[in-house]
């Protein structure tokens, strides 16, 4: 038997057979539209994913059930990018509907809708404006002692906007403001407003180095945090960040900064500590190209480099260190090879689960990961192509009860068209 066979039912594989030529035959006809400039696109996908442990459940336990299955995502794409003078308007939507074959109770929507505007004056002056909402299956850190425990839906809303004073000057400043708001179907005492506001001052010294000192505030409030009661979060950050250009093939970012957060609620989630990150990019020809960062870093008032728009990462994690490294490599002009690793270590409790002023459990575990990847572009508006990703995850004590170890292997096989 085929192993294809094997990871997707006969009835899947037929149904999405059916559905990826009927989509070939709606878009298809439209393909000359693309000669033409356009700042808009459309599209259609169509993907057959197989998760072989949909529950996330444990490792090693006799008698529990592990389920697997396989589902099919179908979704539309669409998207704007247009400049508009000195400034560029920038639109994305992505939703899909995802049915399982075995557990129906999986089935679900998930979107993304996001636009930006980037602007800029005559002078000195630019900017950007971000707005975002998506939703997602949620694959909790942690939920309670036992599993993921079924179908929980995530949504989160973004707004940001940041401005900068300078341009190709030896001194830029830059501020910026973040709002996120993140809520769950199932988890309420998870959920949690965020504002995040930054400041700071990039100097450049030389030819291929420009170095930055800024100030970040945080503020965090988990409304349903105890029995209507929230718990509110302060974080200060003091960061200092640099990007040095080794080559024309090799760049190198930096950042470290001194982290003080603070918890009205859970005050063995007070802490004060050195966070911060590293990053290399390089890209030794024109076809191949290798990531690697190094991150330590906990979820709340996270961020990224070069951005005044800052990430939101929910979970009972309180410390992370995360070693990631990434290759990609075009084959041929059709054809284009990906891969990753990942190590992560985390510290964690279970504050966000017990919901009291009581001391919390604290833990540690780690996880390795990895995925392999394949795209194929026949045309220029279609794209087919096949994922791998695996991941184990083992815990510093097999006694703890805030995690536990589990593996979990992930087939993906999709195609893409659109059309302008």
């Amino acid at each position: 038997m085929s192993p294809l066979r094997h990871l997707f039912p006969m009835n899947v594989l037929a149904r999405a057979a059916a559905m990826g030529a009927a989509g070939v035959l709606l878009v298809l006809p439209a393909t000359p539209v693309l000669a033409q400039a356009s700042p808009y696109y459309l599209g259609a996908s169509l993907g057959v994913t197989h998760d072989s442990n949909l529950d996330r459940a444990k490792a090693g336990v006799s008698g529990q059930p592990v389920l697997s299955d396989t589902y099919i995502s179908t979704g539309v794409r669409l998207g704007l990018d247009q400049p508009i003078g000195r400034q560029r308007l920038q639109g994305r939507f992505d939703a899909n509907h995802n049915r399982y074959n075995s557990h129906g109770q999986y089935d679900h929507n998930d979107y993304l809708l996001n636009g930006r505007l980037d602007w800029s004056s005559a002078d000195l002056l630019s900017g950007n404006v971000l707005v975002e909402t998506r939703q997602a299956l949620d694959r909790a850190d942690v939920t309670t002692t036992s599993t993921f425990a079924g179908r929980n839906l995530v949504k989160t809303d973004v707004l940001g906007a940041g401005v900068r004073l300078g341009g190709p000057t030896r001194y830029t400043f830059d501020a910026g403001l973040t709002g996120t708001r993140v809520s769950y179907d199932n988890l309420t005492s998870r959920n949690v407003r965020q504002l995040t506001g930054n400041g700071g001052v990039t100097m450049r010294p030389g030819s291929g180095l420009q170095v930055r000192l800024g100030a970040r505030h945080t503020r965090a409030d988990y409304p349903n945090f105890n029995a209507g009661a929230g718990d509110d979060v302060r974080r200060n950050d003091l960061d200092l960040s640099s990007t040095i250009e080794l080559s024309g093939a090799s760049t190198v970012n930096a950042r470290i900064s001194r982290t003080r957060e603070t918890h009205s609620a859970q005050q063995a989630r007070t802490y004060s500590a050195w966070t911060g990150s590293t990053g290399w990019t390089w890209k030794p020809s024109p076809k191949l190209s290798f990531e690697t960062s190094l991150t330590r870093d906990s979820n709340i008032g996270n961020t990224a480099f070069d951005s005044t728009l800052f990430s939101f990462d929910t979970s009972d994690t309180r410390l992370r260190t995360s070693l990631a490294m990434r290759a990609s490599w075009e084959l041929t002009g059709k054809i284009l090879l990906g891969g990753g690793a990942s190590l992560s270590r985390r510290t964690l409790d279970n504050a966000l689960v017990t919901s009291t002023t009581a001391s919390s459990t604290s833990a540690s575990d780690r996880t390795v990961a990895w995925d392999l990847s394949v795209r194929y572009l026949p045309l220029r508006n279609v794209e087919v192509g096949c994922g791998l990703r695996r991941e184990d995850r083992s815990v510093s004590d097999p006694n703890v009860t805030i995690t536990y170890a589990y593996d979990v292997t992930i087939v993906t096989c999709s195609g893409q068209v659109y059309w302008r």
